[in-house]
């Protein structure tokens, strides 16, 4: 979530348009990021069951000039015949903007899978730990399923100490284990 609020914080200084998708609806972290928890009435959800266009639920200038959000909803259940109305959604803002990102946790497979088929990029965050960076190579591989070719990998909150004490594996040893180029460490 942080390495996505981040981007499109970037994206939008640098004079982009820019729409952050909060896809993650069962954790829904976007909007304490963006700053924006009681500045919605509609979500993604509503948007997804025809309770509402997309333009009423996208808080615009979120933070900042550029930046507009879609927060994901306060409840969910799995629902698939819900989600199959992400083209919908996708298809109904894609013109809108230069960038649509869509902040999502893999392990949601509904929502992202959902949402992976409408991606043209991703992104995976991983930690050190072994098996985040396992993790990390199956949702690539997951990625790569759903036709997605150009995925980079961010390793988030790196320890070097770590990795000086043989505890975490380093930043080589994770690119090569998940199969990804790297992007970026934090």
């Amino acid at each position: 979530t942080t390495v996505s609020a981040g981007i499109a914080s970037a994206l939008a200084t640098m004079g982009q348009k820019v729409l952050v998708i909060d896809g993650d609806f069962h954790m829904r972290c976007m909007d304490l990021v963006l700053n924006s928890e009681n500045d919605f009435i509609f979500d993604a959800l509503d948007v997804l069951l025809g309770r509402c266009d997309a333009s009423e639920a996208i808080i615009k200038d979120c933070g900042m000039r550029g930046l507009d959000f879609l927060p994901a909803p306060l409840n969910f259940e799995d629902n698939i015949e819900t989600l199959s109305n992400a083209e919908m959604l996708i298809n109904s803002v894609k013109d809108k903007y230069d960038f649509i990102i869509i902040d999502s946790g893999a392990d949601t497979p509904g929502i992202y899978d959902a949402f992976a088929c409408y991606s043209d990029e991703g992104i995976v965050v991983t930690f050190q730990q072994s098996t985040a960076i396992r993790a990390a190579e199956v949702t690539a591989g997951k990625l790569a399923d759903k036709g997605i070719d150009s995925v980079r990998l961010v390793i988030n909150s790196f320890r070097q100490n770590g990795v000086k004490k043989k505890e975490l594996p380093g930043v080589f040893e994770s690119v090569t284990r998940t199969g990804i180029p790297l992007l970026g460490v934090i």
